[in-house]
């Protein structure tokens, strides 16, 4: 049996009690024992006058030096995207506006020039022909116009060499000049007439069709044209039925001796 257990109840008590006594005493006195304050430095307080306020930019410029700023990556330059890649050398590949124009307008005026050319040889050509044509034309009416006269001839020898033809073969020659004149008075009479119905073809014209049409012709009695044929063509079956056109619509005064024998040349230009 422990001796707490032996003692009276009254004893323990008192023990307990002397216990608490000495842990009071204990905390008292280290309450007692304590750490003596510190003594602050004075602190010295200078007053600036208002309107003389300073800055100690020293103090700043420190305060900003020891802590430099961050600087800031050099962002990488962008890499074109193919799309804008591929866009500046197809406009590198395609030439120059200004340029292409201007190629345009020399193979322009080349054409033109060629062109031009073209048509005045063969305006020449056609020139030449149709001055071939109508050379053509007088040679063969005037060759006409020669056999005429020496039928005429012929025929008025043998007249002279009849009988009763004599006197007559004379009064013919005695009148020759002025009936001469007269056929060549009614010949111009006849150009005039035939002139008044001349007219251009509008087919002959569109196509820019021109030629000369030599005509031999008689004319009868009753000063129409009884009579005619064509001796030169004009290459144009338009401008050649202008001219059989030309000879039914013509009617003059009566011939001088009852019938007149003639040929024209009937010209169609296309500038007149």
């Amino acid at each position: 049996m422990s001796l707490a257990a032996l003692l009276p109840i009254r004893t323990r008590l008192s023990l307990t009690g002397a216990s608490l006594a000495a842990h009071l005493v204990a905390l008292s006195a280290f309450a007692l024992v304590q750490t003596p304050p510190a003594v602050l430095a004075p602190l010295n307080i200078d007053v600036i006058p208002q309107g003389d306020y300073v800055v100690d930019t020293v103090a700043i410029a420190g305060d900003s030096a020891a802590e430099p700023a961050p600087q800031q990556a050099e962002p990488e330059p962008a890499q074109p995207a193919p799309a804008t890649l591929a866009a500046v050398a197809t406009s590198e590949m395609e030439p120059d506006p200004a340029a292409r124009q201007a190629e345009l307008a020399a193979l322009e005026k080349q054409r033109r020039l060629s062109e031009q050319k073209r048509r005045e040889v063969l305006e020449a050509r056609r020139e030449a022909a149709e001055q071939a044509r109508e050379e053509a034309m007088e040679k063969r009416l005037r060759e006409k116009r020669r056999r005429a006269a020496e039928a005429r001839r012929d025929a008025m020898r043998h007249a002279s060499a009849q009988g009763g033809g004599s006197q007559a073969h004379r009064a013919g020659v005695a009148n020759g000049a002025p009936a001469r004149a007269a056929r060549a008075n009614y010949g111009a009479i006849i150009s005039a007439e035939l002139n008044r119905h001349k007219s251009y073809p509008a087919s002959a014209r569109a196509r820019g069709e021109s030629g000369a049409v030599g005509v031999a012709f008689t004319v009868g009695g009753s000063g129409r044209i009884v009579g005619h044929s064509i001796v030169s063509s004009s290459g144009s079956a338009a401008l050649d039925g202008a001219v059989h056109g030309m000879m039914r619509a013509a009617h003059a005064q009566p011939p001088p001796g009852g019938a007149f024998h003639g040929s024209i040349v009937i010209r169609f230009n296309l500038s007149r």
